[in-house]
């Protein structure tokens, strides 16, 4: 009995120490269990916490869009003031949106932009990119211009022939493919299939659907868009054909075309211009006056009434001239169409009134335009497509009395000294209607291959106003104020600035770049592109 109750007390020991054994595994379970639900609790919050900062910095660069907003709505003068739109770290660099004693939540936002070097791009800056220093795809086209599209899509890095009359086909409003070109026919061949879009496009991202553009060619080497090449960006695709030496194709063709570029022609706030067209003549003439002069306003009047005797050269008989006879009789309104072939003196009859081809034969008489008494019940017979019209004109008014016709030369020389003498009418009057105008590339501003995309400006000249313009010239006082300072600093000439004038500007009203949203510490960033 005694030997089977100390079995008995054994047995016993071991279920007991069996139980304790269970416990501790249990134990272990579920400590392991919570370590790894403690792990994923912490990794939730850690996601959460990351995505609100990665959402706050977002906001933060929506900030610094919004911001932008602000300051091209300034007046010309008080962004002078305050630095500029160009580059400017005050305005620009780590602007503080939220601003709490830990460093943790304090909360900025940069505004960055491509930086140039000798007319290609390199870098950043803190500042703002205008759009007009790129080439308007859709002012490609514009009536006038349509044959010098494929030559300055040419004029871009990496562009091919090919390439370039595929972009024209897709843009112009025909379905006849050009030789290298495509036209819908080969595009609903693909798969899917799909038809050109024969007119202008809202983005150039549109451009992807062109036969011969990749987003390589596209978009350049810069992959992440922070407008720095970075050490895992290399050469791919069609890239690594491509000589990238200057780095003219880090950001690809992306970096010289642009669908947004737009100025306003209305006048700032506050201001008026005169309208070189108006029909009334004696408000013409009393509003300019006090600004350019007594001569100078008489002769724009009488321009406007008899229009220009053509040049000798160019004369080839009684009433005849064509467009090309004086400057601005080919040009266009800024932005607008070419004119039409027009009669002596740009108007549209055979002969000025009195002058050649008219009933009076008699020797004309050089009279000043001093001496000339105005008659304003004379109306207007000639639109002034560009002030550059007036320099070196000759109006030749009708005799009286059977007295011989008179000629009087403009008081704006054809001569490098008298062409800053159009700066203040440029200033006080337009030719062309208010409203907006699309497409002009800002020559103090564009990039070398967007200037050598510019019809009929000699290849000389890009060098020449690379290295002498001002980037954000003083809208009050400097020669560049308008684009005629080409034809002050005698890098074009006259004639060459009247074919010019109508792709060219100074100015533009859109503007591009990139905002950048951070803390002070911790992570959380965030870039967008914004268009203001």
């Amino acid at each position: 009995m005694a030997a089977a109750r100390n079995v008995n007390s054994r047995r016993v020991e071991r279920q007991h120490g069996s139980v304790l054994l269970l416990v501790l595994v249990v134990v272990a379970i579920l400590t392991l269990g919570t370590a790894t639900y403690l792990e994923l609790m912490q990794n939730e919050l850690q996601a959460v916490r990351r995505h609100g900062r990665q959402a706050q910095a977002l906001r933060l660069a929506e900030s610094g869009a919004e911001y932008v907003k602000s300051l091209v709505a300034l007046t010309p003068e008080e962004l002078q003031l305050a630095g500029g739109l160009l580059d400017n770290p005050k305005l620009m660099q780590a602007v503080i949106v939220d601003d709490p004693s830990d460093e943790f939540d304090r909360g900025r936002f940069t505004i960055l932009a491509p930086a140039q070097s000798d007319g290609l791009y390199s870098g950043a800056r803190f500042g703002l990119e205008n759009e007009s220093a790129k080439l308007n795809v859709n002012a490609l086209l514009a009536p006038g211009a349509e044959d010098r599209a494929i030559d300055r899509l040419l004029a871009l890095p990496g562009m091919t022939l090919e390439t370039a009359e595929a972009i024209v086909d897709w843009l112009d409003p025909d379905d006849a493919a050009r030789l290298n070109g495509a036209e819908s026919e080969y595009y609903r061949g693909l798969q899917p299939g799909y038809s050109a879009q024969n007119g202008p496009i809202a983005d150039i991202e549109e451009l992807l659907l062109v036969k011969g553009v990749t987003p390589e060619l596209l978009y350049g080497l810069d992959q992440n868009r922070n407008l720095l090449v970075d050490e895992h960006e290399r050469p791919r695709g069609l890239l690594a054909e491509l000589d990238n030496a200057d780095g003219s194709m880090n950001r690809g063709w992306s970096a010289y075309l642009t669908t947004s570029s737009v100025e306003s022609m209305a006048p700032a706030a506050g201001t008026a211009l005169v309208d070189l067209n108006g029909s009334d003549l004696q408000k013409l003439y009393n509003d300019l006056k006090p600004t350019i002069g007594d001569d100078q306003a008489k002769f724009l009047v009488l321009y406007r009434q008899y229009g220009a005797l053509p040049m000798p050269q160019e004369s080839g008989g009684a009433g005849s001239q064509t467009s090309t006879g004086r400057p601005g009789g080919s040009g266009a309104t800024p932005g607008g169409a070419p004119m039409a072939a027009q009669g002596p003196g740009g108007t549209s009859s055979g002969a000025a009134a009195g002058g050649p081809g008219g009933g009076n034969q008699q020797p004309s008489v050089e009279v000043s335009v001093g001496a000339v008494q105005l008659k304003f019940e004379q109306p207007a017979s000639q639109q002034l497509s560009s002030p550059l019209a007036l320099v070196g004109a000759t109006v030749q008014i009708p005799g009286e009395n059977n007295g011989p016709p008179q000629n009087v030369k403009s008081p704006w020389l054809d001569e490098a000294g008298s062409y800053r003498d159009l700066l203040t009418l440029y200033d006080v009057a337009k030719a062309a209607a208010s409203g907006r105008v699309a497409g002009r590339v800002n020559i103090n501003a564009a990039s070398r291959p967007v200037l050598r995309s510019i019809p009929d400006l000699p290849d000389d000249a890009v060098g020449k106003i690379v290295s002498r313009r001002e980037l954000e010239p003083d809208r009050t006082q400097s020669d560049q104020r308008h684009a005629i300072w080409l034809l002050i600093e005698g890098i074009v000439t006259l004639e060459e600035m009247q074919r010019l004038e109508r792709y060219i500007t100074v100015g533009g009203d859109v503007f591009s770049g990139q905002a950048v949203g951070f803390f002070d510490a911790g992570q959380g960033v965030a870039r967008g592109e914004f268009l203001v």
